[in-house]
């Protein structure tokens, strides 16, 4: 069994807690605005990521077929489709994204933006909302995100569908963003191994050992992950480090 539930929502939250107002500042007389995984924090780490993630390996659009697995909401793969790749792919199976990956987040951050004592609709607060939400869904890859886990033939079909791909042929990358961290090893060796079934390349961003790590995860060095599944490639966060 995974060590976090991503099905939840407050999963999610507490991973991701980012101050929204870093653009222009906020008054001194009340706390910055913090937004949790939601599209106007993520979407420039998402941007980076891509970019990072592209030059570690060496992708060059519009590139090879990748599928992103973990990838939340699709952000990654929206990056990357705007830096031009045009076979990009995303699955999760966390109900949570499921659930609302065709909804906005337009209450979350009006609830956020009343918890620093503004009001959404009036002056400060309203100018505030404008910055933060630009009225459109959580996702918007143009592939979607799949609710596929690639675990059978069928989920298989579906996956290689919905990428393109004839036959039983393969994508050219598979990539877990950010997964192996919230699995048990025997876990992350089984999901490189179903990886593996429909993708020629696997690779891994993962965020390593490092001090501050929150308790609960499994927290392995680069290196270290190598060993556990070498015939895969592990990308740093951060660094964009590659073994």
């Amino acid at each position: 069994m995974p060590l976090k539930d991503w099905n939840l929502k407050a999963t999610f939250d507490a991973a991701y807690s980012i101050g929204a107002e870093g653009d222009v500042g906020h008054s001194g007389s009340r706390p910055e605005v913090k937004l949790h995984y939601h599209r106007r924090v993520m979407g420039p780490v998402c941007q980076t990521r891509a970019v990072g993630i592209a030059q570690a390996l060496g992708w060059v659009a519009p590139g090879p077929s990748l599928i992103i697995v973990g990838a939340g909401f699709g952000w990654t793969a929206e990056a990357l489709e705007q830096m031009g790749f045009t076979r990009v792919l995303s699955l999760d199976i966390s109900q949570y994204v499921q659930g609302n990956k065709d909804g906005t987040e337009e209450a979350e951050i009006d609830a956020e933006i009343v918890g620093v004592g503004l009001t959404p609709g009036l002056g400060e607060g309203q100018a505030l909302k404008q910055r933060l939400f630009d009225g459109g869904t959580r996702s918007r890859a143009t592939r979607g995100v799949l609710n596929e886990d690639g675990a059978g033939g069928a989920s298989r079909g579906r996956i290689r569908q919905a990428l393109g791909l004839a036959g039983n042929a393969k994508a050219d990358w598979g990539l877990s963003e950010s997964v192996l961290e919230s699995l048990t090893d025997a876990e992350a060796i089984n999901a490189s191994g179903i990886a593996h079934q429909y993708c020629t390349n696997v690779a891994h961003y993962v965020v390593t050992l490092r001090e501050g790590n929150q308790p609960g995860y499994n927290w392995k060095s680069l290196a270290d992950w190598k060993l556990l599944i070498p015939i895969d490639s592990f990308i740093e966060a951060g660094t964009f480090r590659v073994l």
